[in-house]
C-alpha cells in the first residue's frame, strides 16, 4: 500500500490505479491459494465491474499525459519518500 506521505500526493486517478494495482495482487494471490471458490469469484466480479473500470479510465487519462510527465512525476514521489534523492 502506498505510505502516507505518498499517498496525500498521489492524485485521484494516480490513487485509484496504485490501489486497483493492490487489489489486483490480493485477488492473485487469492486465486492461486483458492482457485475454485464462490466467495471469490463474487468478490472478483463486483472488482471487475466497479473498481477496474474506474481504474482503467484512470489509466487511460494518466497514459495520455505522456511518459515525460510520468517520469517526473515518478521522480517527484520518489524524491518525497527518501528512495531517491
Amino acid at each position: 500500500m502506498p505510505d502516507a506521505a505518498t499517498s496525500v500526493l498521489l492524485d485521484v486517478r494516480e490513487r485509484r490505479v496504485a490501489m486497483a494495482r493492490i487489489r489486483v495482487g490480493e485477488f492473485v494471490e487469492r486465486l492461486l491459494a483458492t482457485p475454485i471458490d464462490r466467495e471469490l469469484y463474487a468478490e472478483l466480479r463486483e472488482f471487475l465491474d466497479q473498481e477496474a473500470v474506474q481504474a482503467c479510465a484512470a489509466w487511460e487519462e494518466l497514459r495520455a499525459r505522456g511518459p515525460r510527465y510520468q517520469q517526473r512525476r515518478l521522480l517527484a514521489l520518489l524524491r518525497l519518500s527518501g528512495v531517491h534523492r
